[in-house]
């Protein structure tokens, strides 16, 4: 009687255990209404299953002795019914007639039955009365359903055809009836062991889940227990003194404290005043000397803002200037070919002339001879046709226009590029075609240097790019002019490839020419820096295209 005596004592002095023993006590209330619940619903679908199991060997019974009850042929009713000795679990069988007389009967457990069963004149007066077709005794259930004949067709003809107007059958006949009683042993048995799993199933999620609860309590409840323990301790308490009577102590005495704390407080803040407006004096102070230092740093960015206004601009006259250079030598290359092709058309204008006039003097003497179509107004016309024809005057005609086609087609496509390249009206970015851009570009590139060159393309699938125009035709032409440059008049190879990696548009220009020493590679970007004779370059073409390819968001990279 010591341990639970102990046991109740700390379970009324600890408020953790409190908890958990409720919620036990829940949980087992529940247990025990859900466990009776689910022992209901399976003694009732069981019951039910055990019904329809009855009632339908019953009423196959029925209908397979419909031929033998209405002969009342007892020997072979006796034999339907020893056939159910395969079944398990049937008492006995009886086929009556409607009138209630035994026709056969036949018991499976040697006539013994497990307990009392209803007698042959209560459940035929049950039958008369129309009751259900089935009732569970004590120690058996019992099923009964009438055998039936279906009543023979009008005429013969109802056989094969149908007829629409016959009227509707009536009612089958009841010949006799038939009970089935099928004893309870194997429902009680089954049901004691669905008692014992369902049973012995809830009693491990109890085990779960009071053995979970206690976990999360203690988790739960642990700082409040290591404080509780801590006061205890401190004031050196029992353990048997109750956990919440504790607290509350504890409770009221931290609020006195805190009274004391305030009341402390509050006289202290009277000295404190003076401090404050001390101290906010010199916070005045430090924020006039920050003002004044906030005003210095403004002048000193708009100083700087200035400056940095001014350096854009002088950015912008270098690009400008250098745009300028590259101008004068796209026109004098523009003058080069546009004087080219027009040589062209001048070079046949003349021969063109004269053709025209012979073409001209062949029309008028067959004008001449359709007017008159003498002899001789015909000959003449025949002498000039064959005259033009053994100087080839038709022939030359073709190739004259065909030449100043060649000069015409030619000044047409360096416009053509000329306008793709220089996009004057374009200043805003747009999608463009990289290939067409350097295509125009190359059009356009020193004469001087360009004849003994061999350039190559190699162009890879690349979709549009977004970008100015006009600044990455100038970066296109500043490195290709270099490359023809370095390669000098004994010419070389300028191959141009293209590609699209890591989502970005890839452009290389590799060339032959002398290459570039280690030493100075870190600073041909830089302006103004030129491996040039003096007079020969300025030294920003290439400043100035690093700063367009990092205005695009790219870099440039030389090996």
């Amino acid at each position: 009687m010591i341990f639970p005596r102990r046991f109740i004592k700390q379970i009324r002095a600890s408020y953790s255990a409190k908890l958990i023993f409720i919620f036990i006590v829940a949980l087992f209330t529940m247990a025990a209404v859900l466990n009776f619940t689910f022992l209901n619903l399976q003694k009732t679908a069981y019951r039910d299953y055990m019904a329809k199991s009855g009632l339908a060997i019953t009423r196959l019974l029925a209908t397979s002795i419909q031929v033998e009850v209405f002969a009342e042929n007892i020997a072979a009713l006796k034999a339907a019914l020893a056939a159910l000795k395969d079944q398990d679990n049937i008492l006995r069988v009886v086929v009556m007639t409607d009138r209630g007389t035994i026709l056969a009967s036949h018991s499976f457990n040697d006539g013994t039955q497990p307990g009392p069963s209803p007698s042959h004149e209560t459940l035929y007066a049950d039958i008369r009365r129309a009751a259900p077709f089935f009732r569970e005794f004590p120690h058996s259930f019992t099923f009964w359903t009438p055998v039936l004949a279906m009543p023979a067709h009008g005429s013969d003809d109802a056989l094969y055809f149908e007829d629409d107007t016959q009227a509707a059958p009536p009612p089958p006949v009841i010949l006799g009836y038939v009970t089935l009683d099928i004893s309870k042993e194997q429902y009680e048995k089954n049901m004691r062991q669905i008692f014992l799993r369902t049973g012995l199933i809830i009693l491990i999620i109890l085990i779960i889940l009071v053995s979970g609860v206690s976990l999360i309590f203690r988790r739960l409840t642990q700082p409040l227990q290591d404080l509780i323990a801590k006061i205890k301790q401190e004031r050196d308490i029992g353990d048997n003194r109750d956990d919440i009577g504790l607290l509350d102590t504890t409770v009221t005495r931290l609020v006195e404290d805190l009274d004391h704390a305030f009341q402390t407080i509050n006289e202290l803040t009277d000295g404190l005043e003076e401090q404050v407006d001390d101290r906010t004096r010199q916070l005045a102070t430090a924020n006039m000397e920050l003002t004044k230092r906030q005003e210095y740093l403004e002048a000193s960015n708009n100083k700087l803002a200035r400056a940095m206004q001014g350096l854009q601009e002088a950015e912008g006259q270098l690009i400008q200037s250098e745009k300028m250079a590259a101008i004068g030598q796209l026109v004098a290359g523009v003058a080069h070919e546009i004087n080219n092709n027009i040589n062209f058309i001048s070079g046949a204008l003349p021969s063109l002339e004269r053709t025209i006039t012979d073409i001209r003097r062949l029309t008028e003497k067959c004008t001449a001879a359709c007017a008159d179509p003498t002899d001789t107004k015909l000959r003449e016309a025949r002498a000039v046709q064959r005259e033009l024809a053994e100087d080839g005057t038709f022939d030359s005609l073709e190739i004259l226009m065909d030449n100043i086609h060649e000069g015409v087609r030619r000044t047409t496509g360096i416009i053509t590029d000329l306008q793709t390249f220089s996009r004057a009206e374009e200043h805003g970015h747009k999608a463009i075609d990289i290939h067409e851009a350097i295509d125009s570009t190359i059009t356009f590139l020193d004469k001087d240097h360009l004849h003994p060159i061999e350039i190559i393309k190699d162009y890879g699938e690349m979709p549009l790019v977004f970008c100015r125009p006009d600044r990455l035709n100038q970066v296109f032409l500043n490195i290709m002019n270099n490359a023809l440059h370095a390669m000098g008049p004994q010419g070389g190879t300028l191959t141009v490839s293209t590609c699209v990696a890591d989502g970005r548009a890839h452009i290389c220009f590799r060339d032959t020419g002398s290459g570039i020493s280690k030493e100075i590679l870190p600073k041909i970007f830089d302006p103004f820096f030129t491996c040039k004779d003096i007079g020969e370059g300025s030294g920003i073409g290439l400043a100035i295209s690093y700063k367009i390819i990092e205005q695009h968001a790219g870099r440039i990279e030389v090996t």
